[in-house]
């Protein structure tokens, strides 16, 4: 085994023992429909968020070619891979919240305007394979019973590290799409992480 080789395998072996069982999931649960087409510039359309007409800033690598720019209640802002922590989540409802996010993933960038009387930022980070950094963001899921809203993701097929990373899909969510008062955002429906391999930050409750 060669000083490299030998490398590689001690880092794998620290990350897999942070992450003790925990799986990572090829993909979540198939979507319930295909996200619409993003609007034209200019274009009037009641269902889209309010932004800026600036194509998503990415940053290198950036999302999978497939990844759509906008679904019903949703419009992409930004993508990254490696930067946040894998797993976790953050939600900006305020400017400031949302100016520190963007700093932190996209330093040097100017962050897409938004107006934040008519939509929310959503900062999902779900946890994926280092190599593999190609999940795609299908829809915005809002589960009102459980007053929970979270990603549907598609993961292609490929052959991959077991070394973790995350991968960074922020998008603007409509407020008229979520429930109101207390609700909690995941990045998947189901927790990614082992119940002690770092849960909490998977998810994070906000008033709306």
């Amino acid at each position: 085994m060669t000083a490299e080789n030998a490398r590689l395998w001690v880092h794998t072996l620290l990350v897999l023992g942070i992450l003790g069982s925990c799986d990572i999931p090829n993909k979540s649960p198939s979507p319930s429909g295909a996200p619409s087409t993003p609007p034209s510039p200019g274009a009037s359309v009641s269902n889209t968020p309010s932004i800026s007409a600036t194509a998503p800033w990415t940053a290198s690598p950036g999302p999978n070619p497939s990844q759509p720019l906008a679904g019903s209640t949703w419009t992409l802002l930004g993508a990254t891979s490696h930067v946040a922590p894998p797993g976790s989540i953050r939600v900006a409802l305020r400017q400031d919240e949302y100016l520190e996010i963007w700093a932190d993933l996209f330093p040097d960038s100017t962050a897409p305007a938004v107006d934040f009387g008519v939509v929310i930022v959503v900062d999902f980070n779900p946890l994926v394979e280092a190599s593999c950094p190609d999940l795609i963001l299908t829809d915005v899921e809002v589960d009102e019973i459980n007053r929970l809203v979270y990603g549907n993701f598609l993961n292609p097929p490929s052959s991959c590290s077991d070394v973790a990373g995350s991968q960074t899909i922020v998008v603007a969510i409509q407020r008229s799409a979520l429930p109101t008062g207390a609700v909690t955002f995941r990045n998947m429906r189901e927790y990614q992480l082992c119940a002690d391999c770092g849960r909490e930050t998977e998810e994070v409750t906000v008033l709306l």
